[in-house]
This record gives structure tokens, C-alpha cells and sequence, in this order.
């Protein structure tokens, strides 16, 4: 896991562009009226109804004030504290309503909508700002309009922002599908649709994480934040504690690691849904690696490396004999890299080597 640096002005605005006049006709057509869509609910005796938006409702409302292009640019590039003051003003339009889940049979008998009558064929008018911002934003928007696999390019991330474990390469060949690793929805869509194209809600993740028994629709704002965007991740906040032997051991069950979490409610996002001290706990072989290289890195391998032209430099570099390579800060390129950061730091504090 690591918290995502290196988003330029460059990529901002073409994540705008590349949305902004689509999005804001959209946004348009459907507060005017001008857009509509069929919709349907129940199984045997279907209902059959048109959405289309009330003027005045919380639907008519959100779609007006991001109808600004300034607004919009908000909504588009939307940092996580963009995101918490978006929501507040969703729920704010939407006071006493439901606005997390799809209209369903049983709310269309109770008409737990808006509605302006009917259409000259009789069906119902329906406007249910969940399912209209879900049509726009996830339908249109997140589906057909939004270029994923550049967006995930442009991020350039090569390692999972989630776990921290699992590489997430890019591949494209003209004639063939692109290989591409899934984009997370960080508030599930399912929940927060019209945050569906939202900059800071999209994070391309490995198929471990993105997976429905882990990440899945979960929602890290439920109880309390139990999981931390990627864009504002604190290393500080998440540790890992490492249980080594006082003398080198091959056996991995003289080896543990934990994780510990501030606040405590974090655990229930990476610990309980993420699973990662149980995926974690599967690496202690890199545990005993990085044991035997503080160990057996002795002064005379050293004088021997040293004979074969290895440059003193590298050989006086701890970090380079146990991990291989510099703590250079690059957690969106190297596997691990948060992991054997902390466990290198806690066998050099064992030995007395800081």
C-alpha cells in the first residue's frame, strides 16, 4: 500500500477534457427535460415508467449547480476533500430520501419519487436521483465515454496502491483487447454514482483487490473511515510489525508479522476486507531473506565482492546488501516496498545498526 504522488496538472486536465463537454450537455438535456430513459421494476407484473427529472427535485438541483463548468471541473477532479463536501451537498438535497439505492418495486408502490404525471402512452414519470445519476455517470459517463485504459497510463502506477504486493501492468496490441488491470471505484458506484468518473475515486488496483470477496462494494465511509484513499494514504497510519528470531533461523514459523492500525478502525478495511496481515503473513520468506542478507553480509564477502570490482559504494550500503536496492521512495514501482521498508528498519534497530 502507498499513497499516489504523482498526479500532474497534465493529467488532471486531460481527465477534464476528455470528459467535460459530454458530461456537460448531459447534465443539461437531462435538468431540462430534453433526455429521458425507460425503466422497469418487478419480476412477474412489471412496471413499466420513464425517468425523467422533476424540476425542483435533488436530481434537478445537483444536476444544475455541476451544469457550471466550474462546479463540474470540481466533480471531475475531485480531490478526497472534494469528494466529503460533494456528498455533503448531495445529502443535504437530499434530506429524508434514500439516495444510495435503486428504485425498487416495493418504493415505486409507496411513490417514493418525484414526478410530473404522465407521458401520452401513460406511463409514469419517474425521478429518482440514484438511478438517473447512476444512467449518466455510470452508464454513459464511466462506461462508454471514459478512456480507461489511458487513464490507468497516465497514472503510470506499476504496483497496486491497495496491498502494495501485486503488479498492475498495461498491455495493448492493435486487433487485440487491451491487458489492463480493473479500476476500483474507492465509494463503490453502486453507492456514490455520480462519483463514477470522479478523479480521485478511480484506482487502478490488481484483480486480488478489486475481487468481490475483498474490495468488491465495499464502502470505507460506512462506520466510520475504515479504509484510506490512496490519494491521501499516511504510511504512519498503517504499520507492520515484524517478529524475527534473535539468530538466523530458516524455519518461516520463527517468523510473523502483524499489522497495527491509527485509528483502529483502518483494520477493518485493509485487516478484514483487504485480508492483508493474512497475505502478508504468506511473505515471510522475504522476512528470512532479508534476515540472512543483514547477517551474512560479513567484512570479508565484502573484501571478496570488493576483489571482483563491486564499487565501495554499494558495498557500504546497507540497504543495497539486505533489499537488493535504495529505500528511493518508488512504492508505485517496486513490489513490497512499504513491507520490507518497515521490516528493514525494525532488524536494524534489532541489531543495533541505525
Amino acid at each position: 500500500m502507498y499513497r499516489i504522488h504523482n498526479v500532474t496538472t497534465e493529467v488532471l486536465k486531460w481527465h477534464l477534457d476528455s470528459l467535460s463537454a459530454q458530461t456537460l450537455q448531459l447534465l443539461k438535456d437531462f435538468r431540462d427535460g430534453l433526455l429521458t430513459f425507460e425503466g422497469s421494476v418487478g419480476r412477474t407484473n412489471v412496471i413499466r415508467y420513464v425517468y425523467k427529472v422533476c424540476k425542483g427535485s435533488p436530481t434537478w438541483y445537483f444536476l444544475d449547480y455541476y451544469s457550471s463548468l466550474a462546479n463540474l471541473k470540481t466533480l471531475l477532479c475531485a480531490s478526497w476533500e472534494d469528494i466529503m463536501t460533494i456528498i455533503h451537498n448531495v445529502e443535504a438535497w437530499n434530506v429524508d430520501k434514500e439516495w444510495k439505492t435503486r428504485i425498487t418495486k416495493d418504493k415505486f408502490l409507496k411513490e417514493e419519487y418525484y414526478s410530473e404525471g404522465t407521458n401520452n402512452e401513460g406511463l409514469m414519470y419517474v425521478d429518482d436521483f440514484h438511478d438517473i445519476l447512476y444512467h449518466i455517470f455510470v452508464e454513459i459517463l464511466y462506461e462508454k465515454v471514459l478512456d480507461k485504459l489511458q487513464f490507468i497510463k497516465n497514472l503510470n502506477l506499476k504496483v497496486c496502491p491497495y496491498c502494495g504486493r501485486n503488479k498492475i501492468n498495461v498491455a495493448s496490441y492493435e486487433g487485440k483487447r487491451d491487458s489492463k488491470p480493473p479500476i476500483d471505484h474507492f465509494l463503490p458506484k453502486s453507492k456514490y454514482p455520480f462519483l463514477a468518473v470522479s478523479f480521485c475515486n478511480l484506482i487502478p488496483c490488481c484483480t486480488t483487490c478489486n475481487d468481490i470477496c475483498n474490495k468488491g462494494t465495499f464502502d470505507p465511509l460506512e462506520n466510520g473511515l475504515t479504509l484510506e484513499n490512496p490519494h491521501v494514504f499516511d504510511d504512519e497510519h498503517v504499520r507492520f510489525k515484524g517478529d524475527f528470531p534473535d539468530m538466523l533461523s530458516m524455519n518461516e514459523d520463527d517468523y510473523d508479522v502483524s499489522m497495527q492500525f491509527a485509528p483502529e478502525s483502518l483494520a477493518i478495511g485493509y485487516k478484514t476486507t483487504l485480508k492483508l496481515e493474512e497475505f502478508y503473513k504468506d511473505e515471510k520468506q522475504k522476512m528470512i531473506d532479508m534476515h540472512e542478507n543483514l547477517l551474512t553480509f560479513s567484512d570479508a564477502r565484502k573484501e571478496n565482492l570488493a576483489s571482483l570490482g563491486i564499487e565501495e559504494s554499494y558495498l557500504n550500503n546497507i540497504q543495497k546488501q539486505v533489499l537488493g536496492y535504495r529505500l528511493d521512495g518508488k512504492t508505485s514501482v517496486r513490489e513490497f516496498y512499504k513491507f520490507k521498508k518497515e521490516m528493514f528498519e525494525q532488524l536494524l534497530e534489532k541489531y543495533n545498526l541505525r
